[in-house]
């Protein structure tokens, strides 16, 4: 639970992969989002399960569903050709007679707001040659599994996104820092909460930007002033202003 909960925090964009069709079983393989909102809060106030899901799915990433070895043919009770995504909303309403699968069914719904699906067919026909997958060259695998696998990769690259929190994009240095936000929360058995870590590392790179910036600004000053003292007052505020303004 926790590597999940960090996996989706840092994410922005979630994949996850499963054999098979999405059954019961499959559903049940994600039981884990139903305990999220328990060990993930955006804020640290009190609120329903539900609020919770709601503010929770304003900053988890896309979902991107991929079932390998997928063998149905993608169609409607009326044999109408369906889309991927189409089949994993339809996997995902309610199944008469499964109360708490059902229940896992809304929490994914609510907490992926963005969700989709790509189905891929075995790699190869023969069990032999499965056995041994890794020396099939990738010309001699089925071409219906190259172009789906191309198809998926490119879906990836086309959604993909930059990290965001409250719009802001999380930069390589705050992404290190939220992480660790993230880790020594989790590690000190507390409820990760997103607003309090964002704020820690809004405010880390505030005093790293402060920091460079007064290193900036004295060596301009010791350049262009320092070593040439005495001067003018009106001079030495010019110097200073300029300074100042190539730091900000």
């Amino acid at each position: 639970m926790q590597i999940f909960s960090l996996c989706l925090l840092l994410s922005s964009y979630f994949i996850y992969n499963s054999m098979g069709v999405i059954d019961e079983q499959a559903i049940d393989d994600l039981h884990l989002v139903l305990n999220l909102a328990q060990h993930i809060h955006v804020k640290s106030r009190r609120k329903t399960e539900e609020e919770k899901r709601t503010d929770l799915s304003l900053y988890f990433p896309i979902f991107l569903w991929v079932l390998r070895d997928f063998h149905l043919s993608l169609a409607d009770e009326k044999g109408q050709s369906i889309s991927e995504k189409e089949y994993l909303e339809r996997a995902l309403r309610p199944n008469p007679g499964h109360e708490e699968k059902n229940q896992l069914r809304e929490v994914i719904k609510d907490l992926f707001r963005e969700r989709d699906c790509v189905t891929i067919v075995r790699p190869v026909a023969e069990e032999a040659d499965l056995r041994n997958i890794q020396q099939v060259p990738y010309e001699k695998l089925r071409p219906q599994f190259r172009t789906q696998v191309e198809a998926f990769v490119k879906k990836v690259y086309t959604y993909l996104k930059p990290k965001k929190i409250d719009g802001n994009v999380v930069t390589g240095r705050m992404f290190v820092d939220l992480a660790s936000e993230y880790c020594k929360a989790i590690n000190g058995s507390a409820v990760p909460t997103i607003h309090a870590a964002w704020a820690s590392v809004v405010q880390h790179q505030f005093r790293l930007a402060l920091r460079d910036a007064v290193q900036v600004y004295r060596q301009r000053m010791n350049e262009r002033a320092m070593q040439h003292l005495p001067m003018a007052e009106e001079k030495l505020r010019d110097l200073h202003k300029i300074a100042k303004a190539e730091v900000t």
